[in-house]
């Protein structure tokens, strides 16, 4: 089992997505997941390997990502 972070609404400032969600590893960002989100930074955990399309798109205020990995990532 895996998660995919598919809509993330009424976000602002720094957000960091969680490794686990209910205990089930969170493993990708789908596409336009946080489009149009005011965040400013996001910090990704180590097992998100796939960061899909548009996943932050119109995103005007980020800034910064951070990435927790030394996997490959497949950006869409």
């Amino acid at each position: 089992n895996e998660i995919t972070i598919t809509k993330a609404h009424n976000l602002s400032e720094a957000f960091t997505i969680p490794s686990l969600i209910e205990g089930i590893p969170v493993t990708k960002i789908g596409n336009g997941a946080f489009r149009y989100s005011e965040i400013t930074s996001v910090t990704i955990p180590e097992g998100v390997t796939d960061i899909g399309e548009r996943a932050f798109d119109s995103c005007n205020n980020l800034k910064k990502i951070m990435l927790l990995s030394w996997e490959e990532f497949y950006l869409q």
